[in-house]
């Protein structure tokens, strides 16, 4: 029995995207970044607020996805661009306490017309940090699946009808 001389993964085809990709993609950008703001549309701040880190998230998630497809080495299954996408939401979960703590700051110094400086510790934003995680993470999850799963599709796979390929593909 003869081995293939490629390896494994190579014999995976890789995802195509949904034809046509110029009306899938940003249905599934839509449905994967407006979920959550969708959620908390009760609190307009907070929804606008999740609504920018995870069109953020999908902005980074996307990026290291085409430089990896640059690079020659296209997802091939839809957990390859969840992965992307998720690591992504964690740089965006890690980043949002700090960045708020800043908000906080700016807005306090607008307030205050003496001009005195208002700092909050490190600690206040070491404090959020949990909290982002444990809602940035799962979120991150769920958007990055609904686009997976809406903006990409497996290729079409032939079924072996010779033999020899039976041997290679079972």
């Amino acid at each position: 029995m003869a081995r293939p001389a490629s390896k494994v993964p190579e014999l995976i085809p890789p995802l195509k995207w949904r034809g046509p990709a110029f009306v899938w993609t940003p249905i599934a950008l839509a449905l994967a970044i407006g979920w959550p703001p969708l959620l908390l549309s009760s609190d307009p701040a907070m929804s606008r607020g999740i609504g920018v880190a995870g069109a953020l998230a999908f902005a980074l998630g996307l990026i290291s996805l085409g430089a990896a497809w640059g690079a020659g080495k296209p997802p091939r299954t839809h957990r390859d661009v969840i992965v992307h996408i998720v690591v992504a939401g964690l740089a965006v979960s890690l980043a949002a306490p700090f960045v708020m703590v800043g908000l906080i700051e700016a807005a306090a110094a607008a307030r205050n017309p003496d001009g005195e400086a208002v700092t909050l510790p490190l600690s206040a934003a070491l404090t959020l940090l949990p909290l982002a995680l444990l809602v940035g993470l799962p979120t991150a999850f769920i958007a990055a699946a609904i686009f997976a799963i809406v903006a990409l599709r497996k290729p079409f796979v032939a079924t072996p009808t010779r033999a020899s390929e039976r041997e290679l593909f079972p």
